[in-house]
């Protein structure tokens, strides 16, 4: 079973939150029609590309993770003919997905308005940087700079007198991207109920600010920001990391001081039991960086493997940081069905990362690789009811770009 298999998305959108929502969408069994430029999604060659026999893989594989199962339409939608064949396009449909910014919409006739006119039923999708209104709607913003600087994250994340880290690309994008198949779902119950189209917005913003939402609940109240701390001035060490032998790094998250002893016992460090500056929680904090000095040196004695199995006969709860490398390749992973299978015409078999639900029933595995730009823009026409004259017509009204 495919969920959406009887849904309709237009989509004109890219870079990768609004189109990482469209991937979970094709997933589910929808018929996504990616719109594109005549000179493709900028976002297409743009991420690293694997090493494939000593040379860069010809396949765009992080284009495919937020582009798979779809099919490519490209229209020029600054020309009146591209912008009527999109309204066309979008009255066939039950969704239309977007990130163009706003100044974009209401500049080519594609707001809300433009699209409920040509569709009552429509569900109006829009990604954004900063939301639809207000005085920072027309704003550009990508994950690192709405998402993770502007929402908080990285202020967090920044140790005392330290640099700012850099966040990887993409994180706020695709849990963004999750918020918005939510608004859709929700649009598309509640236009089936009503009978009526349905505007639904997210933002990197506000998704950004969601995420923090337990470390900003305080700080609603008091309006104060969260104290930098250093590894060794943390509350608790049972909320801290540690560097192993063989130079990788662990996490521990165990809330309260009841694993306290446990750990003093695995770590070989039994003396810090009994020992009065280390007796309770408040002790502990009061001299955290003779804490972590001691347990530094436990943990650099054996090897992050080594650790792990200590660790979970314990009963201890940690995490590893794991490298990307280690994700690849991580067991409870696979046997969660994290990294399905698509079957690329040109590079045969590869594996790509699923969507992060289940439902039992449904088969949820992506469908298809991306489509390469403009791959189905005369057939999805044709099933639209063009000919060739009306195409041909089209073309020379600039529809798909320069005419020839």
């Amino acid at each position: 079973m495919r969920p959406l298999a009887d849904v309709r998305v237009v989509e004109l959108a890219n870079w990768i939150a609004a189109p990482a929502a469209g991937a979970v969408l094709a997933d589910l069994g929808a018929d996504v029609i990616k719109v594109e430029p005549p000179t493709g999604d900028p976002v297409r060659g743009f991420l690293r590309s694997p090493e494939v026999g000593g040379a860069a893989a010809e396949v765009d594989y992080p284009f495919t993770v937020s582009n798979r199962g779809k099919r490519s339409v490209t229209l020029a939608v600054n020309t009146e003919a591209g912008r009527e064949a999109l309204l066309e396009l979008a009255g066939s449909a039950d969704v239309f997905l977007t990130n163009m910014l706003n100044y974009r919409l209401v500049k080519y006739g594609l707001e809300p308005s433009d699209l409920l006119e040509a569709n009552p039923r429509l569900v109006v999708a829009r990604v954004s940087g900063y939301g639809s209104r207000g005085p920072e709607a027309h704003r550009p913003g990508f994950d690192m700079t709405a998402f993770f600087a502007r929402g908080g994250m990285i202020d967090t994340m920044t140790p005392p007198d330290g640099d700012a880290p850099k966040p990887p690309t993409g994180p706020g994008d695709h849990a963004t991207a999750m918020a918005m198949v939510a608004a859709i779902l929700l649009g598309l119950r509640t236009a089936e109920r009503t009978g009526r189209g349905q505007v639904v917005d997210t933002s990197l913003l506000s998704m950004g600010i969601w995420t923090m939402a337990s470390m900003l609940a305080a700080t609603l109240v008091d309006g104060r920001d969260r104290e930098h701390r250093s590894r060794s001035s943390e509350v608790t060490a049972l909320n801290n990391r540690y560097r192993t032998s063989d130079d990788r790094w662990l996490f521990l998250t165990m809330p309260g001081g009841a694993m306290w002893r446990p750990l003093c016992l695995v770590l070989g460090v039994e003396d810090m039991i009994e020992d009065e500056r280390f007796a309770d929680a408040d002790a502990r904090r009061e001299n955290m960086d003779l804490v972590v000095e001691r347990l530094d040196r436990a943990f650099a004695t054996r090897t992050l493997g080594e650790w792990g199995v200590i660790l979970d006969e314990a009963g201890l709860v940690w995490g590893p940081a794991s490298r990307l490398s280690d994700v690849a390749s991580d067991p409870q992973a696979e046997v969660l069905g994290l990294f399905p299978e698509i079957e690329h015409p040109a590079a045969g078999t590869f594996r790509t990362v699923a969507t992060p639900f289940e439902m039992e029933g449904a088969d949820l595995r992506p469908t298809a690789p991306a489509p390469d730009p403009g791959e189905h823009t005369e057939s999805v026409l044709r099933e639209m009811g063009w000919d060739d004259a009306r195409i041909e017509a089209a073309r020379l009204r600039g529809a798909f770009g320069q005419p020839a």
